[in-house]
């Protein structure tokens, strides 16, 4: 697998994706559309298991400019990916940066290719804008203990749950979802406990960070050695 500081080839990422704009006037009105929408740009889920975004702030000839939350200041340093939607379709494109990372202002070259992404939602998305309407799930930690819990966002890859007191006890066995409302009402899954933290504003309640274990491997892409 490759980290986030590898340089990933262009020309790797067009053969797994041959729909792709390469003109720039192009690729510039596509960026200045999602500038004045003022849409969300993805990165990917840091060590706490946030969703990373960034909103695109001011284009300039050859650069961009992002204001992020969330970004591991760790993973910065290298190839950067974003993705976005601009008329219900995705796209995705690979930078790198162009100025220190400071106060979560993020400065990228403006890429030379845009990808077409695939067109079902990959993203993780919040799904909890009031408590009221928060989906409700039941977690069971594998040594006894029960818990109730909203659904504050969840991905292919795993959700954001917060629960009102104590965090969970440290847990070997994966934890159990039994969604109790919502579209997946009585569906069940079990996932991996990655992090527990306090919420901010919301005294007493715990957002704990969960996680699919393992997954399926994709086509090996080639590295460019540098």
């Amino acid at each position: 697998m490759w980290g986030r500081s590898t340089p990933i080839v262009e020309a790797s990422l067009r053969r797994l994706h041959p729909d792709c704009i390469e003109d720039s006037e192009r690729i510039s009105s596509l960026l200045r559309e999602a500038l004045d929408q003022q849409v969300p740009f993805h990165r990917g889920l840091n060590a706490q298991v946030d969703l990373e975004v960034a909103t695109l702030a001011e284009m300039g000839r050859d650069h961009l400019i992002f204001t992020t939350s969330n970004f591991d200041v760790r993973s910065v340093d290298g190839q950067i990916f974003l993705n976005f939607a601009v008329a219900g379709r995705p796209y995705f494109f690979s930078s790198l940066r162009q100025a220190p990372f400071r106060g979560g202002r993020l400065v990228i070259s403006l890429p030379n290719m845009v990808f077409y992404g695939e067109r079902r939602d990959r993203d993780r998305q919040t799904v909890s804008l009031a408590p009221q309407r928060a989906w409700k799930v039941q977690l069971e930690d594998g040594v006894g203990g029960t818990h109730v819990g909203e659904v504050h966002d969840m991905s292919p890859s795993g959700m954001g749950i917060l629960i009102e007191g104590q965090p969970l006890k440290k847990v070997a066995k994966p934890v159990k979802i039994r969604f109790l409302d919502g579209p997946q009402e009585g569906q069940e899954q079990h996932l991996n406990l990655r992090h527990q933290r306090q919420i901010q504003g919301r005294k007493g309640w715990t957002r704990i960070g969960l996680m699919k274990a393992g997954g399926q491997t994709q086509e090996a892409i080639e590295i460019e050695q540098r």
